[in-house]
Parts: C-alpha cells; sequence; structure tokens
C-alpha cells in the first residue's frame, strides 16, 4: 500500500515519488548445468534486505510450500538466510520463480543441438493486460469523478470538470499507459535512447492537449526540485484551469481553489475515498494479510486512502516501478550458444541474464541455443570437424524429425562416408529407399560446410 508525503499529494507524478521504497525484496539466483536431456536448477532465493548469520529462511510458508512443489526438501539448504533449492529436470522447466520454460537437447550421429527458453514471471496475454490496465486506470478515475461530484456538487463548474474528469484524463491515461508499455517491450528487446524517447512522445502528447507547454519547463522542474507545497499545488490549479479553460476573471476560478492548497486537497480526497466501496474493501483485504481485527484501527500512515487513487493508474502506466523482485540466470555451456539475449564470458564457459522482474509486467524471457559438435564422429566422416553452431543445430533438428525408418537410413549413411575424394559425390548422391531425389538440406549443410573446411 502507498504511504504518500502530505507534500506531495497535489501532483501525480510527484506524488508516487518513492513507492517502492522500503519494500521487500526478493533476489532469485539461478544456476543452470545441462546434462544431455537434462537440466540441473540450483535456484538460491535472498530476501533484501538480507539477513546475514540467520538460519532461517528469507520464504514465507505459502512461497516454501510452492518451492516443494517441485524441490526435495532434503537438498535444501539455509545460509546468512538465503534459501537453496536443487532439483534434476528433463524438458519443461519447473514454474518455481514464476513463469514457464523448457529444455530441449536433440542428439544425432554429428554432434547434437539444445535450446533453452524460459518465461519469469509477467503477463504474456497482451489483451488481458491492457485490460487490467485499463481497468485500474478506471478505478483510479471512477474515485477521483466521484470526489468531485461530492466536492462540487451544485456548482457550475461541476460538468465541465466532470467531463475532464471521465473523458479527457481517463482517455489520456490509457493512451500514456500504452505508450509506456510499447517503452517496456522495445527496452526489453534491447532498444537504444528507449527513455529519450518515451519521454519525447509522452510530453508531445500532453502538450498537444494543454496540460502544460515547453515553455511551462523550467518553473516545472525547478519547482519539483524544491518540493514546495505551495508551489506545486500552484501548478496543479494552472493545469486544470487551463484544462478547463476558465478564464481568470470567471467566478470558477474561485471555486477551484481546493486545488491550489494541498492540505485541504488532500484531506477532500482522503475523506471521499473513505466513503467509498472500494476502500472498504481494500481495508479488509489489508487488515487480513496483515492479522488485524476487523475492529482495529488503521492509521493512514499505514492504509493511505490517496494510494488507491494513485496506485493503480500509476501502476498501468508504469509497472516497473511495482518490480519488487530479480532473478539472474547462469547457464553453464561447453560452447558459445549461436543465438541468446544473455551475455556469454568465455572465462566461465556460461551465459548469463539478469532482469528485475513484476507479475504485471512485460515477461523477462531468456533464451539460448547452442550446439555441440561430436568431434570424433565428424573426423571419422570428414577428417575434420566441420559442422558446428547453427548449421549442426539445423542439421540435429532435420535428423531429429525424420520418420524413424528414414533416421535409421541416414544413420546408416553416415557410417559409410569416410575422407576422400568421393565424400562430396556421395553426400549429393544420397536418396532415401523408394525416392530418386536427393535429400537438399542435410546435402547442402554438409557440402557447404566441406568447402569452408578447404
Amino acid at each position: 500500500m502507498l504511504r504518500l508525503p502530505g507534500s506531495r499529494v497535489t501532483w501525480l507524478l510527484v506524488s508516487l515519488v518513492g513507492v517502492a521504497a522500503g519494500c521487500a525484496r526478493k533476489e532469485y539466483d539461478l544456476r543452470l548445468v545441462p546434462d544431455g536431456g537434462s537440466m540441473q536448477r540450483t535456484l538460491t532465493v535472498t530476501a533484501k534486505p538480507s539477513s546475514e548469520g540467520s538460519d532461517h529462511s528469507s520464504l514465507s510458508d505459502a512461497e516454501l510450500a510452492h518451492m516443494r512443489e517441485f524441490y526435495q526438501p532434503a537438498l535444501e539448504q539455509i545460509q546468512d538466510g538465503s534459501h537453496t533449492f536443487v532439483g534434476t529436470f528433463h524438458g519443461e522447466m519447473p514454474a518455481d520463480v514464476g513463469g514457464a520454460g523448457e529444455y530441449v537437447c536433440l542428439a544425432s550421429p554429428l554432434g547434437s543441438a539444445s535450446l533453452y527458453v524460459e518465461r519469469f514471471r509477467g503477463e504474456d496475454d497482451l489483451q488481458q493486460s491492457e485490460r487490467d490496465r485499463h481497468a485500474a486506470i478506471d478505478q483510479s478515475v471512477d474515485l477521483l469523478l466521484n470526489w468531485a461530484h461530492e466536492e462540487f456538487a451544485g456548482q457550475a463548474i461541476l460538468a465541465r470538470l466532470e467531463r475532464l474528469i471521465d473523458q479527457d484524463i481517463r482517455r489520456d491515461l490509457k493512451n500514456v499507459s500504452g505508450y509506456c508499455w510499447a517503452y517496456g517491450m522495445v527496452f526489453d528487446m534491447g532498444g537504444e535512447l528507449g527513455g529519450q524517447r518515451l519521454m519525447a512522445r509522452v510530453g508531445q502528447y500532453l502538450v498537444e492537449r494543454n496540460y502544460f507547454s515547453l515553455a511551462d519547463l523550467p518553473n516545472m522542474v525547478a519547482v519539483f526540485q524544491s518540493e514546495d507545497q505551495a508551489a506545486m499545488a500552484g501548478l496543479l490549479r494552472d493545469t486544470v484551469i487551463r484544462k478547463l479553460q476558465v478564464e481568470g476573471d470567471e467566478p470558477a476560478v474561485a471555486s477551484l481553489a481546493i486545488f491550489g492548497n494541498a492540505k485541504e486537497l488532500g484531506a477532500s480526497l482522503r475523506a471521499s475515498i473513505r466513503r467509498t466501496e472500494f476502500y472498504q474493501s481494500e481495508l479488509t483485504k489489508y487488515k487480513s494479510t496483515h492479522n488485524l481485527d476487523d475492529g482495529t484501527e488503521v492509521s493512514d500512515r499505514d492504509f493511505d486512502p490517496l494510494g488507491l487513487l494513485v496506485e493503480g493508474a500509476f501502476q498501468a502506466m508504469l509497472p516497473t516501478a511495482f518490480r519488487n523482485a530479480s532473478v539472474s540466470v547462469t547457464l553453464q555451456s561447453k560452447v558459445e550458444p549461436f543465438a541468446t539475449n544473455g551475455s556469454w564470458d568465455t572465462g566461465a564457459a556460461a551465459v548469463q541474464w539478469s532482469s528485475p522482474i513484476a507479475d504485471s509486467d512485460i515477461p523477462a524471457v531468456f533464451f539460448a541455443a547452442w550446439s555441440e559438435p561430436d568431434h570424433d564422429a565428424q573426423q571419422r566422416h570428414f577428417g575434420e570437424t566441420i559442422l558446428t553452431g547453427e548449421p549442426l543445430a539445423q542439421f540435429a533438428l532435420w535428423y531429429r524429425g525424420l520418420a524413424d525408418p528414414h533416421r535409421q537410413q541416414y544413420a546408416e549413411f553416415l557410417r559409410t562416408l569416410t575422407p576422400g575424394r568421393t565424400l562430396v559425390e556421395k553426400i549429393n548422391a544420397f536418396t532415401f529407399v523408394g525416392d530418386d531425389q536427393p535429400v537438399e538440406l542435410p546435402r547442402s549443410l554438409l557440402t557447404e560446410a566441406i568447402d569452408r573446411a578447404r
């Protein structure tokens, strides 16, 4: 639940600075060691701040029960509050951190090809993700709209405020959320200057809709840096007046004075939100998760009604701010992958990844594809190792996709190959029994590899 500094309640973005501060973080360190068709996983979970010297797990009972769905308790270790689990898996990876993954090793007479891919948390149903973001924004806007109806009941300015909140702000928050989601996807794919481009796009969007002008930026920056409560309230009041197109001499300006008084505005918003069913429902959940009796009084310091107003919208627009966990993965490999979104460490002979993760965020997806040649077999058939990397993976994938009779035929054919002047001719001439057409993929892979080796 958000705890909002009173000096910042007048401005949404400023109100949300430090949302994640003080939240416990979990770090998941995953070590992967492939062995043929199996994968050994060693997962160490550490809570930050850590508990050095502690022999107690940093996991809750529910989290521990979840881990033990996949790992044997007898292999667990706890040191300095870090909890380590060890297990061996075939094919499907466990949803220990949260997500899904798979590892496959395709063996062939010339070597093997391996593929590892895993998603850690996040929402990969893009339509559901959009619906969730929009629902969170709708809830925040509905709270703000309800407050406006109460605060400005019977006043002429209410109709204009209602249009501003229900139409402009609702629409614009959803559009900005879309921009931020797209930025997160581009950033995940390694986009350069993504943050600057996002600021430019969102900034231009808001400028076009008269939230501020570029000429206002120096004053806005100065106000935000000063954290002056009155100055921030003044910015908010001026923005509302500009958006409502209220002239300076209109009586309506006086009715909007509350936007320029941070203390009065915060008190009014909190009082309005406390009267909603949504607040009561969320308060009940809070008491349940904190083992509090229904009659227990909860202070705004612990459960701030303003948090309900801004948290949903902020999480919809900037889900990265709610990443309260991170995952680091190290995959041991005898050879460098020919395809990966990780970093290859030659000295450690391993691929490494690291990313913050959150359930509501774009998923962290790690992958690596590599192939290991059978040097003895290739030396025997070709005089040297000629097929490595992606070409070997293509060969292994083709070979494993053959029906059993064809796979046996091709394995027998390979056993007849030996280095010499007729090697390429034999490869070009091979056909399966009952088919007079050459088998194109392995033919081209092998002959091109032989040409490169010459």
